[in-house]
Order: structure tokens, then sequence, then C-alpha cells
């Protein structure tokens, strides 16, 4: 039988993986690879902390792999597999991650550890770095953007793998056969990931986001080793796999009614760049948490003091797409479960009259006028609102008092959608409070520093060598 000849898709994208450069990337697309590292550092310092970590990454570390690249938050180094594995599980604890509608999932908490370690590891540029970002983003990204993925898989731990395949490929300087070959192989390797376990607050779902960084090396390995895969791994999986169910109703975005479309993976290739298309979150819950936060915001800013008294609702009543409706969840078991309820969420913001990652400890879980309120809240899909998004993420509140008084606000973007853009003063701001929580004001700014001004670091494992994180 004759060897069957690769698919056009994956062979323009693998030649746009490797020709390209730096130079040919618009700096809007620069500056936010640049502000995925500088987010991503400190939320894995800060998730590092959690009793759960320290022991999942004594264990990982028993067997003292050799290598070069960080465990931040450790004061370790191991190879770049492992540190792949722990950075992006602890990135994702607060749940203060970047997300991408679009690619339907979080890709900075997957692919940035991958390239970081590799990039330490290999002593690569900040400039190389950079750039393998920015490729592992759009690879992966793309892919997942062309698939109609099945409501049940949490996408953490799927495309993330091509993702940081693609990142640590391009780090490594291969070649469109060999990057074509890697993207196949790494396409099969993927989790079968479920979003239960995420609606139930179960802590596997942060292992979802370590894992792509540790598969995706893995992926290297085996091309360089020269084993190889499906002439078409892509679509057998994407298509048959994670998104064999094309009539299924969903609640994240779709672009086509195939269950895998490889044109919509090359549209518009080196023009229009997801990257640029991604959400930073500012309050450590689940993305379609979000929208319900910002119009709770607008009604506080509104009131005297900021602040309304939970003592005083009657209930509390959302309208919107339907992602929200998934979580809610009025009676959360744990913290972490906290952290993808709805009503959890509000209540705690009202409370607090802030949001803040001390929003969901162990002492806010445990308050019982918090949990009292979000018994009081209820989200409901408005069809016409679902029919908008991702291009739309619709919100209406009403809160009735129980004076008869009602506050109602509505918001057509979520602050930080490429709509409603967070300013450089936010996500700047974010950067060091999160820091606070782990460094000293000196090495936060040196970190800082250093990152806005990536392209001239020279080498990465010299620039953590002076800023051991």
């Amino acid at each position: 039988m004759p060897e069957a000849s690769p698919p056009r898709y994956l062979k323009v994208l693998s030649e746009y993986v490797c020709r390209t450069t730096l130079e040919d990337l618009p700096p809007e697309v620069i500056a936010r690879a640049r502000w995925l590292v500088a987010d991503t550092l400190p939320l894995i310092a800060a998730g590092a902390k959690v009793p759960e970590m320290r022991e999942f990454a004594a264990r990982q570390l028993a067997a003292n792999p050799q290598g070069e690249a960080s465990v931040i938050g450790f004061g370790r180094k191991t190879s770049p597999n492992v540190a792949a594995l722990l950075n992006g599980t602890a990135g994702t604890w607060l749940e203060m991650v970047e997300q991408n509608m679009y690619a339907k999932g979080l890709p900075a908490s997957q692919i940035v550890p991958a390239a970081l370690a590799m990039a330490e590891h290999n002593h690569a540029s900040g400039a190389d770095l950079l750039l393998a970002i920015v490729m592992g983003y759009e690879a992966g990204c793309r892919i997942n953007r062309a698939t109609k993925i099945k409501l049940a898989i949490h996408p953490s731990g799927t495309f993330g793998t091509i993702g940081a395949a693609v990142a640590v490929g391009k780090l490594a300087g291969l070649k469109p056969d060999a990057m074509r070959e890697l993207i196949n192989i790494s396409a099969t390797l993927g989790l079968a990931t479920s979003r239960k376990a995420i609606l139930e607050g179960a802590t596997v779902g942060r292992v979802y986001s370590g894992t792509p960084g540790y598969l995706g090396i893995l992926a290297l390995d085996m091309v360089q080793s020269g084993m190889t895969g499906e002439n078409d791994g892509v679509a057998s999986v994407y298509g048959q796999v994670y998104g064999d169910a094309p009539d299924v109703k969903s609640s994240i975005p779709q672009t086509s009614a195939k269950s895998f479309d490889p044109d919509i993976v090359i549209e518009n290739l080196g023009t229009d760049f997801l990257i640029t298309k991604g959400f930073i979150k500012m309050h450590p819950v689940g993305r379609s948490i979000h929208p319900a936060l910002d119009v709770i915001e607008d009604i506080l800013a509104r009131l005297p003091g900021k602040r309304l008294d939970p003592r005083d609702i009657e209930h509390i009543g959302f309208l919107t797409y339907i992602s929200p409706t998934l979580l809610h969840i009025k009676t959360p078991k744990t913290p972490f479960g906290a952290q993808f309820s709805l009503p959890f969420a509000v209540a705690s913001l009202i409370y607090h009259g802030r949001g803040y990652v001390t929003n969901f400890d162990e002492k806010a879980f445990a308050n019982p006028v918090i949990h009292e309120l979000a018994l009081k809240v209820d989200v409901a899909e408005k069809p016409e609102y679902t029919a908008h998004f991702p291009f739309k993420q619709p919100c209406d509140v009403r809160i009735k008092l129980k004076n008869g008084a009602v506050l109602e606000a509505s918001a057509e973007y979520t602050r930080g959608d490429p709509m409603r853009p967070r300013s450089t003063e936010d996500l700047t701001n974010k950067f060091f409070e999160i820091s606070r929580l782990v460094w000293d004001k000196q090495l936060a700014q040196n970190i800082f520093d250093g990152v806005m001004a990536c392209e001239k670091i020279a080498d990465m494992h010299d620039f953590f060598a002076r800023n051991p994180v």
C-alpha cells in the first residue's frame, strides 16, 4: 500500500511554526506572550505553597531526576518534564490562570511551564522563549478551536499537550517534517479529562494542566528517538475521540458543524493570533463566573461605602449564557469546589467587598453568612445570550432587598475580554499582589522587569540563577 500524503493543514501549520521568527510577529503578540509569562510565574510560586502540592512535588522529586529546570517555589532543579508537570499543576491551584474562550480552555497554564522548563534547561534566550510560547499557543489553540469538543471533556490536558509539544519542538529547532510528526504524536497523548471532576471540586483537575508539559516533552523525546505517529493523529483524536458528538449541546463556542474542521486550523494563520484573544483572570474562580462578579462589582461601586450587607438581601437572580449556569451549585463541599460555585463566589464577593484569593480560603469557606447568602443566588440561561457567545458574554443581575428595593446591572462583555481589555495597570497590580504572597519586593521587581524585557535576556538559565524563584 502506498504511503498516504500528509494532510495539507498539518503541512501548512508545521511549516509556519518552523519558519516563523520573532521579527515576524506583531508587537501586540509579543507583548501578550510577555504578560503570559509574567502572569504565570507568581501563580506557580503561590500554588507551590499548598500542602497537596508540597507532598506531590516531594514524591515526584524523590528519585532526584537530573536537570537544569527550576521547580518554582521549591528551590530545586530537575528534568524539564518533571518541572513542567509540577509547575503546570501548581500554576492552576489559585484558579487565576489565563483562559481563552476561542480555544476553549487554559492555554498558558499548559504551555508556558513546558516552554520555561525547556528554555532554562537548554540555556535558550528570552526571545526564543517568547517565540516558542506563541507558536505552541497558536498550534494547540487553533486545533482545539476547530473541534466540536464534547461537553463531558475538560479541555485542560488535551490540546495543551500539542501546544506544549510545539513550544518545546520550536526550542529544539525541529524541521517541518519532524514538527508534523510531533504534532501527530502529541495529539494522541492527551488525557481523557472529565469536566465533572472540576464541577465537583476534585483536585485531580489541577494535574490536567500539569501533564501537558510532561507529555509534550515526552512527545519530543519520541520524535527525536525516531518514533512515528499516525498520518493524521489530530483528526483521529479531535474528530473521533474528543469531538465525535457534533450534535451535543455545548457550553463552549463552536465554529463548525463538523466535529473537527481542518480548514479552521489554518484559517488566517499568521495574521489572526488567538494569543491576543485570551482572558487573564482577576478572580480565583472558574472563567464563566467572572461575568456575574463583574455586574456585582458594578452594583457595589454605586453604593455608599461600596458595600452591601448580606443580611439585607432577599434574593439574587442572574440571567446569562449557558456556561455560568453549569456552575450553579449552592453548597460546595470544599474551598476548592467553592471556586467553581457561582452562588458561593457571588456571596463571598458581596461579603468581603472585593475579590481576592482569600475569598476562598478555609476561613472564608467556613463563614456561615457566605453560605446562607449563596442559597439565595439563582442563575438561569437566556437562550438569546447563549447565541451571542463567545463573541459576547452577556449577563444581567437583579438583587431584591428585604426592604423592597431592587438593584440591577448588566454587561455584554466580561472585563478582560478582548472587547473590554484589562489595563496594563490591572495586570501589573495582579502580578505584584500574587508575588507578595511568595517573594520579597526586590525579587518580584527583578522578575517583573526581566520578563517585561524578555527579548533582552540572553540565557534563561542565567536569569533564573540570578533570580531564584
